[in-house]
């Protein structure tokens, strides 16, 4: 029997994204601050997704879902849970304010398992490249015009912060393409056996 919480349909095409997620304490705060960039800085998307690390992304067809799953199931039992530190905002370009990650290396880790793992798998679909998280970060707010990005910018490029939260698993989420809304396929506990 599957434990999987979604249900497949077989021969959909769709979109699956693996993440790892801050903890409550992590995620409040984050949330807080990209509530600050909406009100003050008028960045209508920056509360519209929850803070999390892609740890990779890409289609597949709903047929290959259980190949996927057990695959990361090994991820998971290859991987130990870790510190993730969170210290500093940086930037990306002049569009993006992200809260910077100290110790990439275990989170970018994961993403090379799961290359080494399925990404023959991930590239059976030819409309896009898998990703895999090469610059683990929360973003806090993307495709700000130039005049939000300046504000903003001028304004947390200093603030210290002082984040950090045991990475316990990683969830793997799944919308049919062309969809709204993931759901959640599976959460997979890092057991580091």
């Amino acid at each position: 029997m599957s434990d999987t919480i979604f249900p497949v349909q077989p021969g959909r095409m769709c979109e699956y994204l693996l993440i790892l997620s801050p903890d409550k304490e992590v995620k409040d705060e984050t949330m807080r601050i990209k509530r600050i960039y909406k009100e003050k800085y008028n960045c209508w998307n920056a509360d519209r997704s929850y803070p999390h690390f892609t740890l990779a992304y890409s289609f597949l067809n709903e047929n290959e879902q259980d190949e996927f799953v057990g695959y990361l199931d090994e991820v998971a039992r290859l991987t130990d849970p870790f510190l993730v530190e969170l210290h500093k905002f940086e930037r990306f370009a002049s569009s993006t304010i992200y809260m910077d990650v100290v110790n990439k290396e275990p989170i970018t880790k994961i993403a090379v398992l799961v290359k080494e793992k399925a990404g023959h798998l991930m590239k059976t679909y030819q409309k896009t490249k898998p990703e895999f998280i090469q610059n683990p970060h929360l973003t806090i707010a993307t495709r700000m015009r130039k005049d939000q990005f300046e504000l903003a910018w001028s304004e947390w490029q200093s603030v210290a912060i002082q984040y950090d939260f045991e990475a316990i698993d990683m969830t793997l989420l799944k919308k049919p393409e062309g969809g709204r809304r993931y759901e959640t396929v599976k959460i997979f506990t890092f057991s580091g056996k």
